[in-house]
């Protein structure tokens, strides 16, 4: 019998839509009635945030488990990798490549979008730390990478079953993830803006590619620890909620 731990993509990752300037707008009209214009604000806020958490977790849920299907295959049929690698590819055009390596970090097959690829080609996988996950019987996405095209990608590392006790063989694949920033830019916020941050508080993707690159730590602002080590979502109505972002714009935000 076949066990793979698999690591969900929505675990470790803040969603969080800010607001700028919304309390700061004509503020003698909203005093008397603040607390009902910001209650407002986070319903609204965190209806969005909710939408958008829920179809880039079906996204990146819809990958995986094209991944893991894959690597059913490649566990049942070895003889067909080819074959069945070349069918994802042409079925699911936002995975750009697709490797096969072994416990050693050498890529036995390897195809793109061009199709299957010479050994010359082949990418040392060694240094990938993200492979080793594979041999421990996981699933990783790794951090957003910026292409010098502007396209946003990812990697997603899969074990190939084994009824043996160690991973022989894991699969690499490279998804094209531009539909998630079509994703997170669709909310009409005005000058507010959905973005993500992994566990570690560092911003992985943002309407603007540009951002992704700074890889911007947010870890220390309250809301995010409020969302990280209390496990609550933030509907913005606290005061910790707030912050002054780096514009020197103070924010309200909500986090889930």
């Amino acid at each position: 019998m076949y066990n793979i731990r698999t690591t969900l993509p929505r675990q470790g990752i803040f969603f969080a839509l800010t607001i700028l300037g919304l309390i700061a707008l004509n503020v003698i009209w909203i005093i008397p009635t603040l607390r009902s214009t910001r209650g407002s604000a986070s319903v609204f806020a965190l209806t969005v945030a909710e939408r958008v958490q829920s179809e880039i977790n079906g996204s990146l849920g819809n990958a995986l488990n094209e991944i893991k299907g894959v690597a059913g295959e490649a566990a049942d049929e070895p003889e067909r990798i080819n074959s069945t690698f070349r069918y994802l590819l042409l079925r699911n055009p936002t995975f750009t490549s697709i490797a096969l390596v072994d416990r050693n970090a050498r890529e036995l097959v390897r195809l793109d979008s061009s199709g299957l690829l010479s050994s010359e080609k082949f990418i040392d996988q060694s240094r990938n730390t993200s492979f080793y996950l594979g041999l421990q019987n996981r699933t990783a996405f790794t951090q957003p990478v910026v292409l010098p095209n502007g396209e946003v990608h990812v990697t997603l590392i899969v074990p190939v079953p084994t009824k043996v006790e160690f991973i022989e063989r894991v699969i690499i694949a490279e998804l094209n993830i531009q539909h998630l920033l079509s994703i997170i830019r669709s909310p009409k916020i005005g000058e507010g803006h959905v973005y993500v941050l992994d566990r570690d508080g560092v911003e992985i993707l943002n309407p603007n590619p540009a951002k992704i690159l700074r890889r911007d730590n947010f870890s220390t602002r309250a809301i995010v620890k409020k969302v990280f080590l209390d496990g609550t979502t933030a509907d913005g109505l606290a005061s910790e909620d707030r912050y002054v972002n780096e514009n020197g714009v103070d924010t309200f935000t909500v986090g889930m």
